[in-house]
């Protein structure tokens, strides 16, 4: 084993070499002119011949030479190029700051957003619980009336308004409702939504319309699609079977149904078809009608039952009328292409479906060139609003249609009570006599 002597073993602390101390700091330089570079603040360092001073972006020049005074203050700062060591020896001095703190230029200070008033926002102002105030928020009689005004106040300082989805949340309800109607293009549909959606919003309910397109194997699918979005649903005339009907009902309650018999199982408002279709025959019979076309509707749907059971009443009542059954549906365009049809069976007089139906053979008859009512008299059922204002005006049979749209809310509204109302509701149509019938020919 060697001994530890001179030159042997730790060496001993030398002096630090200038050539690599002037490499090292060099490195360092270009480091951190790389990192200047990257951060956007590169620093040219041209030189004034005049001054021999560096131009520095981030602040004044520096002046080189020893001895000079530099940005921070009384300290002596060296000129580039320069280094000092432990003899005294210049020492290379990097570009510095001048201290300030180095932001990202264009960064605006961070503020923090406006929020809105919440209902602890509330609770805090009026020195309440926050349960306190729900219970005032939802008109609970049970809260003392003095800390009543004083959360209303509140509320009203701060414009506090309470959240709709929140609210529904919190009290298991949407206030929103369905109907589920089998052709929107039908005006006598609109008539109804109109009257039911005016009654629902007086009670603060919103009103969701889906449309079934006469489809009627899609109806109980669509409802419960409707129901599961809103607190009930509202059948306008479903198309459905009777069965199918009945078996749906458990399935969507509250639900109220318009126009179809529910045996008690749901709320129910009803047209009196059967009674009408009577009495608008008898009108034409009095005129001298003794042939007569009914245009039949969708087989599937109860109007069209109970006008055919009505009519079957009149032929057995006045065995001189014949009442002859066309084929025909629910839209303009059938009653359009009906024509043919009615001119084989001779008739003076036609019953349609629907005003829809009637309006669109009034159409067809003025391309004919065939006169109403001078050689055809024509009627129609629901009173839809373009009834009274067709040339010649539509004789019908009027139903307030609005009054029972309120009356399907009405009957809905108490199904989402606990005091429903399952007998039927019946409303009688009355006629209306316009120009579109006269005297048999």
């Amino acid at each position: 084993m060697h001994g530890v002597g001179p030159g042997r073993g730790r060496r001993r602390a030398e002096p630090r070499r200038p050539g690599g101390a002037r490499r090292g700091i060099r490195a360092a330089a270009r480091v951190a002119r790389a990192r200047d570079v990257r951060r956007g603040r590169r620093c040219p360092r041209a030189r004034e011949s005049a001054g021999g001073r560096c131009q520095d972006r981030r602040g004044p020049a520096v002046p080189r030479g020893p001895g000079a005074v530099g940005r921070r203050g009384d300290l002596p700062v060296r000129g580039w190029g320069s280094w000092r060591g432990r003899d005294d020896r210049p020492v290379r001095r990097f570009p510095h700051h001048d201290g300030r703190s180095m932001t990202m230029a264009g960064k605006r200070a961070r503020t923090t957003p406006t929020r809105e008033t919440t209902i602890m926002d509330i609770a805090r102002a009026a020195g309440v619980s926050k349960a306190t105030v729900s219970r005032v928020l939802n008109s609970v009689p049970t809260v003392n009336e003095e800390i009543a005004q004083r959360v209303r106040q509140v509320i009203d300082e701060l414009g506090y308004t309470p959240s709709q989805t929140a609210r529904s949340l919190s009290l298991g309800v949407s206030r929103t409702v369905g109907v589920l109607v089998p052709d929107l293009g039908n005006p006598m549909f609109h008539q109804v939504l109109h009257g039911f959606n005016r009654a629902a919003a007086r009670d603060g309910y919103r009103v969701v319309v889906a449309d079934a397109f006469e489809d009627a194997e899609s109806e109980a699918e669509l409802a419960r699609d409707l129901r599961d979005r809103t607190d009930a649903v509202a059948l306008f005339s479903p198309r459905m079977t009777r069965a199918e009907l009945l078996e749906l009902l458990p399935r969507v309650g509250p639900v109220a149904v318009f126009n179809r018999t529910t045996g008690l199982n749901a709320g129910s408002v009803l047209i009196d078809y059967h009674e009408g279709v009577m009495v608008l025959a008898r009108h034409l019979i009095s005129l001298g009608h003794r042939r007569i076309a009914f245009l039949v509707g969708p087989a599937y749907a109860r109007a069209n039952w109970e006008r055919e059971r009505g009519l079957q009443e009149i032929r057995e009542q006045h065995p001189e009328v014949e009442i002859v059954d066309v084929p025909c549906g629910h839209s303009f365009e059938d009653g359009y292409i009906s024509w043919p049809a009615i001119r084989e069976t001779g008739a003076t007089a036609v019953i349609a479906y629907n005003d829809v139906v009637a309006l669109g053979l009034l159409g067809r008859l003025s391309e004919e060139g065939v006169a109403v009512p001078a050689e055809l008299s024509v009627a129609g059922f629901d009173d839809i609003p373009f009834a009274r204002y067709s040339s010649p005006s539509l004789t019908t049979m009027t139903s307030r249609l609005a009054e029972i749209g309120e009356r399907i809310w009405t009957v809905l509204r108490a199904e989402m009570t606990d005091a429903p109302e399952r007998e039927p509701i019946m409303f009688s149509p009355e006629l209306a006599v316009r120009g579109s019938t006269k005297e048999c020919p």
